[in-house]
C-alpha cells in the first residue's frame, strides 16, 4: 500500500509517467543501498547541505576571479583542509598505523 501510494504521489504532483520512473529508480538505489549498508545520514545531509555549499562556492569563486589557489593562501583555510583531508584518510591511516605496529 505504501507504494502505490508513494508512486500514486509522484505520479500526482505532474501527471507525469517520468516522476513515476524517477521514484522507481530512487526506490532500487535506495534498497541497493540498504542492502549494502551505506549509512543514510550522509546522503540525508548531502541533500540539504548541497545547494548551499555549491552557492557559495560559487559566490567564493566569483570573488577569487575564477582561482581556487585563493582558497588556500589564508593560514585558518588551510588549516581546514589539512583536518578535513585527514579526517577523510582517517579508516585508511588507522589500517596502515596498525599493520605497521603490527609487523614491529
Amino acid at each position: 500500500a505504501v507504494v502505490a501510494l508513494a508512486l500514486a504521489g509522484s505520479y500526482d504532483i505532474r501527471a507525469s509517467i517520468l516522476d513515476v520512473w524517477v521514484a522507481v529508480v530512487a526506490g532500487f538505489i535506495g534498497l541497493l543501498l540498504r542492502y549494502c549498508n551505506v549509512p543514510l545520514a550522509p546522503i540525508v545531509i548531502g541533500f540539504i547541505l548541497g545547494p548551499t555549499l555549491e552557492s557559495s562556492l560559487r559566490q567564493s569563486l566569483i570573488l577569487t576571479k575564477s582561482q581556487p589557489i585563493q582558497f588556500f593562501n589564508s593560514p585558518i583555510a588551510s588549516f581546514f583542509f589539512v583536518l578535513t583531508a585527514i579526517v577523510i584518510c582517517w579508516p585508511w591511516l588507522s589500517r596502515l598505523f596498525k599493520r605497521n605496529r603490527a609487523g614491529t
